[in-house]
């Protein structure tokens, strides 16, 4: 059990920390696929689906003016 302890913790010392790094410009080709339903930015209105903007940390389905429940 220690040897197995051990090789974990190696193996994740080894890995390194997760690289946040990236391209702006591969983003955004990436969300065009996006873009079709959500919007986001300043003057972000609902589509298909919902803005975007704050979304992280925002609780499910929070809304108010995406009413997700008459979409299913």
């Amino acid at each position: 059990m220690r040897d197995l302890l051990a090789t974990i913790f190696i193996c994740l010392v080894a890995a390194g920390p997760a690289s946040a790094e990236g391209s702006a410009d591969a983003g955004a080709a990436v969300f065009k696929k996006c873009a079709a339903c959500h919007a986001v930015g300043e003057g972000a209105k609902n589509k298909v689906g919902p803005e975007l903007n704050g979304i992280v940390g925002r609780k499910v389905a929070a809304n108010e003016a995406f009413n997700l429940l008459s979409r299913l």
